[in-house]
């Protein structure tokens, strides 16, 4: 009705990085889940470093360096982009301080487990 796809139990239980996702273009994350985050339009300046937003989402920082960020399933995920595709490449960093409120059936652990390196783990 409102174009709003839910996750059954299952596809929630087997979730995985990596995965293809859409880009969040519109602001619509309500305020008491986007602890740290901000939500920027491609080429708008991020206040605080030098850096224009490469497409429209949901950022945080790391230290000065903004770290692109998506929620899916209540979950805030690292994304990049990947053969032109926006890729989540890992669950966000503890470091990034943003707050999860995951579907109940998500395994965090899974999550952490398939994504990828941090570049510090490298």
């Amino acid at each position: 009705m409102f174009g709003i796809t839910f996750l059954t139990m299952r596809e929630l239980e087997v979730l995985q990085c990596l995965f293809h996702i859409k880009a969040q273009d519109r602001d619509s994350i309500p305020a008491e889940h986007t602890t740290n985050t901000f939500h920027y339009v491609s080429g708008q300046e991020i206040p605080g470093t030098n850096v224009q937003a490469p497409w429209t989402s949901y950022y945080t920082k790391l230290g000065n360096a903004p770290v692109a960020i998506t929620n899916y399933g209540g979950v805030w995920f690292e994304m990049a982009m990947h053969n032109r595709c926006l890729t989540t490449i890992r669950l966000a960093r503890s470091e990034l301080r943003v707050t999860h409120l995951m579907y109940p059936g998500m395994n965090l652990q899974d999550l952490v487990d398939s994504g990828e390196p941090t570049p510090a783990e490298m």
